[in-house]
């Protein structure tokens, strides 16, 4: 329930800033992998969240997901952390259990 009123809300920010036009029809279902590059801009994932079409569990750095109104959106969409070695040098090993989560949502059908 939280992670559909964000993408909603999202996807009304979004459509104030930008004229959006989705083309294709999409993948209705099972596994997807979806790469944007965003250099440093919170955009590229807030287009995917509004048109996606289905729920996609973004991958973030890892300190975004202490901040006091990101971090909670994250972790109701399913967020995944990424440890880089910028924020966090002595814990990029954390990066193998995100990825396998990843592995592990594709598996199961989910967009990542």
């Amino acid at each position: 329930m939280l992670s559909w009123l964000i993408t909603k809300l999202v996807g009304q920010a979004v459509a104030v800033f930008y004229d959006l036009e989705r083309i294709g029809a999409g993948v209705a279902s099972g596994p997807v992998l979806v790469t944007a590059n965003h250099p440093n801009a919170l955009v590229d994932p807030l287009v995917i969240f509004h048109t996606g079409g289905r729920k996609v569990r973004p991958l973030a750095k890892a300190p975004l997901f202490g901040h006091f109104i990101v971090g909670p959106a994250l972790k109701a969409l399913g967020g995944l952390p990424v440890y880089r070695k910028e924020d966090y040098p002595d814990q990029m090993h954390m990066n193998a259990r995100t990825f396998d989560a990843v592995i592990d949502a594709l598996r199961s059908g989910e967009a990542v």
